[in-house]
């Protein structure tokens, strides 16, 4: 297998907000020429797939400004600084949908957008469900959706579910059963 591996020069942060950061990195490309490479920053993200029971996911309803739309996600969110994922992972559930859970089981984790961003994203199955209250989060408008599975499955072809982390938990799911 040959080696691809870019040599970084020189890099400058652009921009730095509350939520992330943009990064322009001069390199070495491996037949000695030079390129530019532009990349988002952004802490790495908790995902919960909720189950209800064998056949009911528990998705959240927010509006998503970039994407101009409401969307159906899972539970999600930034890890904290000194955060585990699977402490970012109980957070969420409970800030999102009011739930803890008594089996938090890591499935996998995935690159986010890889060609530009530094983010990954771990998934977390969450069984033994029990409603404790909807602390929820200032600032979030959020409202949680039991939906069948095969009901979320099809919510995909409408473009309701349409982030690619949901997306790829949800067929993962789906795949697994």
């Amino acid at each position: 297998m040959k080696n691809f591996t870019e040599t970084l020069l020189a890099s400058e942060e652009l921009f730095q907000g509350r939520l992330l950061a943009l990064h322009r990195d001069r390199v070495r490309l491996p037949d000695g020429q030079e390129s530019v490479r532009e990349y988002v920053v952004h802490r790495d993200a908790a995902v919960v797939i909720p189950l209800l029971d064998e056949r009911t996911v528990l998705m959240v309803r927010q509006y998503r400004y970039a994407a101009g739309k409401h969307t159906l996600e899972f539970p999600a969110g930034k890890i904290d600084e000194g955060e585990t994922p699977e402490q970012a992972a109980r957070r969420e559930l409970l800030e999102e949908t009011g739930y803890q859970c008594d089996v938090l089981k890591q499935q996998f984790a995935l690159r986010l957008p890889v060609a530009y961003t530094s983010a990954s994203a771990t998934i977390f199955l969450a069984t033994g469900l029990h409603f404790t209250g909807h602390p929820g989060e200032p600032g979030e408008f959020i409202e949680p959706i039991p939906l069948p599975i095969s009901d979320a499955v099809e919510k995909i072809a409408t473009g309701e579910i349409c982030d690619m982390k949901d997306v790829v938990a949800l067929y993962a799911l789906t795949f697994r059963r």
